[in-house]
């Protein structure tokens, strides 16, 4: 099984292989979630869809599993955590995506991943760039004045919450000099 998923995940780098790798993308979500957690195979399986998300073609396909992953990120290991925050990432830089991504219903633990504590390749290069993708497709959108569309509880809630904020501005005092100016340039803050 690994030795086919890791064929399929070099072989999704081409454009035209993704096109046909397409049709196994929801067996390999729903094998994500039904297999062993933070298992080597689930973690080869979560980079081929990282892998057949980095271009907006195929994106769509994972509309229905946006809740599912956030389950996988608050359960996994670090490995698996990385990943699936690889995937939101892809995910937040199309702008058809926002909505499924910032409506789902997502734990207040959420915001435990902006802590100072988080390991500055997390910080730095995926939750800060996932927030600075969403405010980007909101404002490509329009979306600026819809937060009545999204429940409390959503990722929009949390993300663009008073605690959120406090935790981004407090990342202005980060020790590493790289995080304090990335989230400088983030104008909410």
């Amino acid at each position: 099984m690994a030795i086919a998923l890791n064929t399929l995940n070099i072989l999704s780098v081409n454009v035209e292989n993704k096109i046909k790798i397409k049709v196994y993308i929801t067996q390999v979500c729903e094998d994500v979630f039904s297999g062993p957690l933070t298992s080597p195979v689930q973690l080869i399986r979560m980079r081929l869809l990282t892998n057949m998300t980095v271009s907006n073609d195929h994106k769509h396909v994972l509309t229905s599993y946006i809740a599912d992953l956030f389950q996988v990120l608050f359960t996994g290991n670090g490995s698996t955590k990385f990943q699936v925050l690889k995937l939101f990432l892809n995910l937040s830089e199309n702008p058809a995506m926002i909505e499924g991504l910032l409506g789902d219903h997502v734990d207040s633990s959420f915001l435990a991943l902006f802590d100072g504590h988080v390991a500055k390749e997390i910080l730095l290069r995926v939750l800060i760039s996932l927030f600075q993708n969403i405010n980007n497709c909101l404002k490509k959108e329009g979306h600026l004045a819809i937060q009545t569309t999204f429940t409390k509880g959503s990722l929009f809630f949390l993300l663009y919450g008073k605690d959120c904020a406090q935790k981004m501005r407090a990342s202005v005092n980060h020790y590493d000099v790289e995080v304090k100016e990335k989230v400088t340039i983030i104008p909410k803050f």
